[in-house]
């Protein structure tokens, strides 16, 4: 949120999720921009703006009271509920549906040291000789290598050149 800067939020906007009000089921929602029309609490807690599906109704809801949709799907589904209810889980599905491939959070990657025990699995990291670092002089040792060649080539062709006008005179 952007008044709480310092708060890192498990949900972004367009997040489907179960929101769960005072007296209510969890319903399903997703997390959206507020309104002008609805205006924010004053409580300091990281809260959501969230749209419910099939009342179309907005509300803030606290974070701790919103779950990621497809992971409690199943829980908050099994029980026999209205039919206002199975058309809310039917229109999420299909907002689901709809959605792209979500990207991965930096949050959910793993930390360099998982990394690194990924790819040397006994601990030990076996000494490399350190790469050169190009970025400051692209191409430098290939340049070097080049001009050796070049000269090389240079000095070729003005010997063969040589050798046929010798051999031409004779």
């Amino acid at each position: 949120m952007a008044e709480f800067p310092d708060v890192v939020s498990k949900f972004s906007i367009g997040d489907p999720v179960w929101a769960k009000m005072k007296g209510f089921f969890p319903w399903p929602g997703k997390v959206v921009s507020p309104t002008k029309d609805v205006k924010r609490p004053a409580l300091k807690k990281s809260m959501h703006c969230v749209y419910f599906f099939g009342t179309k109704n907005y509300a803030w809801v606290l974070e701790e009271h919103i779950k990621p949709y497809l992971e409690f799907k199943e829980m908050h589904t099994q029980k026999s509920k209205s039919s206002s209810f199975k058309e809310a889980v039917e229109t999420a599905d299909d907002y689901v549906k709809s959605l792209p491939e979500k990207a991965v959070r930096t949050s959910e990657l793993p930390s360099i040291e998982e990394e690194i025990a990924t790819i040397f699995p006994d601990g030990t990291k076996k000494a490399e000789k350190p790469h050169r670092d190009y970025s400051r002089t692209p191409f430098l040792g290939r340049t070097k290598v080049c001009l050796t060649l070049l000269a090389h080539y240079v000095c070729l062709n003005i010997e063969l050149t040589i050798f046929a006008i010798i051999c031409s005179k004779k």
